[in-house]
């Protein structure tokens, strides 16, 4: 039980922690509630039937959309703002004409504009933009309609209209971002595997440091699957390797197919010796439906002061001369 009750805790303060609508449930019901309390124990007076019913819904609401099952909880989560500007429009409508002279009533007036921008905040928070300058945009409508002054107005119009503009360039600032990452993707990674290019490779090569190894791999047996079983199964072949290279590669190191038969791999510090195994362990796999299928590996480790080719250049030609002891 005791458990029980921690990750419930928990839960409860990851939500209000992280998520606006956490914060508005959480927040929004709680101080009118606890100052119309503490009022009602000094000033007996103040007692209302018609305030006590809004105030206890909005406590209701909260609770349950931070305490309830879950229905209810995802339901009001989604309908909280629109749940708490009705309630707003109800006590503002109170004030003004149900109990214009309830010794409460300026308090209740005083609290209807403060908490309009945080229950629109949140609504642009939750929904679409155009949804929530409707649903907000009504609801200062029907509180002007009423009596709230021009000034109140303005200045909440104002604040819709900095929404509604943030979240239009949030959602460009989002779809320019998700261009250049698409663009760069295409740059950089190799549409048939799913692996990075030579490009890539060309950069990280720059980026490498002393002690990381560069193994050079090159797909034996790729003509003779597509001449007798087509290109088709060519690809096939050749994706499976690139899956295979990716499954066994150590971590930190990328794998690459840098064009036609011809992979590569990148490796940190101390495990370039091993890729003569890694490979063959992968074509072992790759074997089982290809059995055309081989590879040979060339490694060489970085040294100081070399250049980026120079380096790829040694691991050419440590997998050339791996295929010519192969062959012979």
């Amino acid at each position: 039980m005791k458990g029980e009750r921690f990750l419930r805790r928990g839960r409860l303060r990851r939500f209000y922690r992280g998520d606006p609508r956490g914060l508005l449930l959480l927040w929004t019901p709680l101080p009118g509630a606890l100052a119309y309390g503490v009022a009602l124990l000094t000033q007996p007076q103040l007692v209302s039937a018609v305030y006590l019913a809004l105030v206890g819904t909005g406590l209701a609401v909260g609770l349950l959309a931070l305490t309830g099952p879950t229905r209810v909880r995802t339901a009001l989560h989604r309908a909280a703002p629109q749940v708490y500007a009705l309630l707003l429009l109800g006590a503002w409508l109170a004030a003004l004409y149900l109990l214009p002279d309830h010794p409460a009533t300026p308090g209740v007036a005083g609290a209807v504009p403060l908490y309009l921008p945080l229950i629109s905040a949140v609504l642009f928070a939750q929904v679409a933009p155009g949804t929530a300058v409707v649903w907000s945009g009504a609801t200062l409508l029907l509180l002007g309609l009423t009596g709230l002054p021009v000034p109140l107005l303005v200045a909440h119009a104002a604040l819709l209209v900095a929404l509604w503009a943030w979240c239009h360039t949030r959602a460009q600032l989002a779809r320019s971002e998700a261009r250049t990452q698409a663009l760069h993707d295409l740059a950089h990674q190799d549409p048939l595997t799913g692996l990075l290019n030579r490009r890539a490779l060309e950069r990280d090569l720059v980026r490498a440091a002393e002690g990381w190894g560069l193994a050079v791999i090159d797909v034996d047996g790729l003509k003779r699957v597509n001449d007798t079983l087509g290109h088709a199964a060519g690809d096939d072949l050749l994706r499976r390797v690139a899956y295979g290279l990716a499954r066994v590669a150590p971590p930190g190191s990328r794998a690459y197919r840098l064009g036609g038969d011809e992979f590569a791999l990148l490796l940190p510090p101390g495990t370039a010796e091993a890729a003569e195994q890694l490979v063959a362990e992968v074509m072992r796999e790759v074997r089982t439906v290809y059995a055309q299928g081989g590879a040979s590996v060339g490694t060489a480790c970085w040294r100081a002061g070399e250049a980026p080719d120079a380096w790829f250049t040694r691991a050419d030609q440590a997998m050339y001369r791996h295929k010519g002891r192969a062959r012979g």
